[in-house]
């Protein structure tokens, strides 16, 4: 069976892994996570770096590899099959591209992930680099429906806050020698 998912399935789903990796990147902080309310500068080791950016590769990609699904996309019955031949195992090229191709829409917020509403088979800008596509295990009630005006408003909306955090983000980074310092931009 490869019914299509609802975009709400995967919405919450995508929010479940969400909060999975933000339990793994937790301890990371430690009491340094006080310091990001203070309003100064700060300091990010490369190796805290290393650790923020692959925990979410390595959870999602290694889920995808070896049981096909994520805990938030198992929760609510989706998988991810490779796009040409959903009865094929994933292949960890796949998955890895996958993860590193959601992860980089961090500079356009969630508007990458938005483009599936505009499509029957609710594929975005990942699932193409990866070769992949989301499935659901029950089937749909309904048929799929294309969300113009919901699509095209979120993605102004995500796409205008995406690049606007990015910049500044990116305007308040400073590299040194031994990691990234972070200067917060002024109100």
């Amino acid at each position: 069976m490869t019914d299509v998912p609802s975009t709400t399935l995967r919405i919450w789903a995508k929010a479940v892994d969400d909060a999975l990796i933000a339990v793994f990147l937790i301890p990371a902080f430690g009491f340094s996570a006080f310091n990001l309310f203070s309003g100064g500068p700060i300091w990010v080791s490369w190796a805290f770096l290393a650790y923020f950016l692959s925990i979410p590769l390595l959870y999602e990609g290694l889920s995808l590899w070896l049981f096909g699904t994520t805990p938030g996309k198992w929760l609510f019955f989706l998988r991810v099959v490779p796009a040409m031949n959903p009865a094929l195992p994933l292949k960890a090229g796949q998955t890895f591209t996958r993860a590193l191709a959601g992860r980089f829409s961090f500079f356009f917020s969630y508007a990458i992930q938005v483009i599936a509403i505009f499509r029957y088979d609710r594929t975005h800008l990942a699932d193409w680099l990866g070769g992949t596509r989301v499935i659901t295990e029950r089937p749909r009630p309904r048929q799929v429906a294309i969300h113009w005006i919901v699509g095209s408003i979120a993605i102004v909306l995500l796409l205008s806050s995406g690049l606007t955090m990015a910049t500044l983000f990116l305007k308040g980074i400073s590299i040194e020698s031994g990691g990234l310092v972070f200067i917060p931009a002024e109100p």
